[in-house]
């Protein structure tokens, strides 16, 4: 092996502008599979994408509406936090299918956890029943920008604004309730507060 490796080194030397371009050659190469695998893992996982762009939060309480949450922004490892919001559950209907879902407060689009738009457009004052409805939700109801939602049970009605993906677990029916972004007046009956976490060190969530 030490045999080898002199002939090697002396061969090198002997041509060293054929061993540089050899050597950034080889590296150009690992250079480009590391960029790729980087950019196929980054594209295989639209989850972590979503997550990325919409500076989410890991961790989401659910806590009473009396809850004093403004004391997490002072806790060790808290490095931002999406919220308060008021929060109520309610069933939704579009085009006879219905769906669980929290309508979420807002005035605002938030720094964490922020909603990325894939169509329509955000709140707007001026329309004081509009909503925002989260991806899966919107597929899930086959609803657009546009389309009205009735709350069974009740005479009220909201209007599609626009539609989003979030880095919060899906809907799922039966499992997990759709999420809803509206104005304060749109939430008629908060029944609890939802708060995100983003946190200095993900591993803190284990």
């Amino acid at each position: 092996m030490r045999a080898t490796l002199r002939w090697a080194h002396s061969d090198l030397r002997a041509h060293r502008g054929e061993a540089l371009f050899l050597t950034l050659a080889t590296a150009g190469i690992v250079a480009s599979l590391l960029l790729a695998a980087a950019l196929f893992g980054y594209a295989t996982n639209p989850w972590q994408r979503v997550f990325t762009q919409a500076h989410g939060a890991h961790v989401w309480l659910h806590t009473a509406p009396s809850a004093d949450t403004a004391r997490l922004t002072g806790l060790d490892g808290v490095r931002a936090v999406a919220g308060p919001y008021d929060t109520e559950a309610a069933t939704v209907s579009c085009r006879g299918t219905r769906a669980a879902v929290e309508l979420r407060a807002t005035t605002q689009l938030p720094s964490v956890g922020r909603p990325l738009l894939t169509a329509g457009h955000w709140l707007d004052a001026a329309r004081p029943d509009g909503v925002v409805l989260e991806s899966g939700l919107a597929r899930a109801l086959l609803a657009e920008p546009g389309d009205t939602l009735a709350l069974p049970g009740t005479a009220r009605t909201l209007t599609v604004e626009g539609i989003a993906d979030s880095a919060e677990p899906r809907y799922s029916a039966g499992e997990q309730p759709g999420l809803v972004w509206a104005l304060p007046s749109a939430v008629r009956a908060p029944g609890y507060q939802v708060t995100g976490l983003r946190l200095a060190d993900p591993a803190d969530t284990d």
